[in-house]
């Protein structure tokens, strides 16, 4: 194969990809405005209608979270919620995040530094310790892709309702990993 060959298979093998590169380059803005308008968003592995999905989560925890103690959303989120219900939800999973982290350390799981900072990670800590089942596992996975979804889709309105339910859903979460702590 000489030099030219070479170049010709190289554009060819280029070529499809370029292609799909450029036509979303060239539409992303008209994309991104379509958006706000989607009752379903799919998202890495995710396909999300953000209210119907939040009320499954919100049912899965009632199933595998058992805490004798009350849910009190702290107020802040309450108001929160009405506000900028995409922020009431970012902070509601650090409540989740941070009793994660607590998890770990009260029961003195071995993790690396790096790992530490990675939710899934701890999560898989956590299952393999036995300090959560597999069904505690996978809500805390979906209410992290809630997140991340909700993060990560800017222009995506998010109805107070649906965040209202998230929150008061992390809590629970929240107040039973911290109960696995004691």
């Amino acid at each position: 194969m000489n030099l030219f060959e070479f170049i010709a298979a190289l554009v060819g093998a280029l070529a499809w990809p370029g292609l799909v590169l450029a036509l979303f380059l060239i539409f992303r803005q008209p994309l991104a405005e379509l958006i706000p308008f989607l009752e379903r968003l799919k998202y890495k592995d995710l396909e999300l209608n953000f209210s119907k999905r939040v009320r499954e989560v919100a049912i899965e925890a009632d199933a595998v979270i058992t805490t004798e103690e009350p849910v009190a959303v702290d107020e802040q989120l309450e108001e929160l919620v009405d506000i900028y219900p995409r922020g009431a939800i970012i902070e509601s999973w650090l409540l989740v995040e941070n009793a994660t982290v607590n998890a770990v350390r009260v029961n003195k799981l071995i993790i690396t530094e790096r790992d530490m900072k990675s939710p899934s990670r701890l999560v898989r800590v956590l299952e393999a310790a036995k300090i959560i089942n597999k069904q505690q596992a996978a809500l805390l996975h979906e209410l992290r892709y809630i997140r991340n979804a909700a993060v990560h889709v800017t222009d995506l309105s998010l109805s107070p309702n649906a965040a209202r339910e998230y929150v008061k859903t992390a809590t629970r979460v929240a107040i039973a990993l911290k109960s696995k702590t004691n």
